[in-house]
């Protein structure tokens, strides 16, 4: 049900000569401001009853609202398939590679790549002069991504005094695990373990010692 109810009438003067006119109080005979309010009867009050099942028709929106925004125009422009120049690909690991080192030793002609990734291993690739690889897993077991790894065989052979370092792989994990390998063989040398995450990896230029870096909180 809807009540329309009376409100309160306040005669004015509504003639006015310019828009800037402001609406003011009747004056009656006497000079005084006629400004005594009025009222519509309660008894004019009219109660009208909508009944649920009537259709009512929602307001319209403005037809500014009902226009739709110009929209940019799409390029369908295909791209060509980009060619693939690579030499070869391994696909060895399971999740995101993290650290990759490489070395070309122009004696054998071969190229030595080792890897590590999210899936917490690490990996040595050697590529022939054809360019086919072989790809061995060492075989440590981390508990956490490998992050960093290095090669001392551009080193091998500047430990002074005669000694030849032997060729050694560092891999160095997020579980503070370095392990060492012997490059040729892919035989765990060593495990050394640090207090955290290791951040970075390296070897000394004489080639027997590595240096590493770990995350401190």
């Amino acid at each position: 049900k809807i009540l329309i109810i009376p409100r309160l009438i306040r005669p004015v003067n509504t003639n006015m000569e310019g828009e800037d006119d402001i609406p003011t109080p009747l004056i009656n005979d006497d000079g005084e401001d006629d400004t005594t309010p009025a009222f519509i009867d309660m008894s004019s009050a009219v109660e009208v009853t909508v009944s649920p099942e009537e259709d009512v028709e929602p307001m319209e929106d403005d037809d500014e609202d009902d226009e739709e925004l110009p929209t940019e125009a799409q390029d369908t422009t295909v791209e060509a398939p980009k060619e693939d120049v690579s030499k070869c690909t391994m696909s060895t690991h399971t999740d995101a590679i993290y650290a990759i080192t490489s070395h070309y030793d122009p004696a054998s002609s071969s190229f030595t790549i080792v890897s590590g990734g999210g899936d917490d291993t690490a990996y040595i690739h050697t590529l022939s002069s054809s360019y086919i690889p072989t790809s061995t897993k060492l075989s440590h077991a981390h508990t956490d991504s490998v992050s960093a790894v290095a090669l001392n065989a551009p080193y091998v052979g500047n430990a002074g005094g005669g000694k030849v370092s032997p060729k050694l792989i560092g891999v160095g994990s997020y579980d503070g695990a370095i392990v060492l390998y012997n490059q040729e063989t892919g035989e765990k040398v060593q495990v050394l373990e640090g207090p955290s995450d290791v951040e970075c990896l390296c070897f000394h230029p004489k080639g027997g010692t590595v240096r590493s870096s770990y995350f401190a909180m």
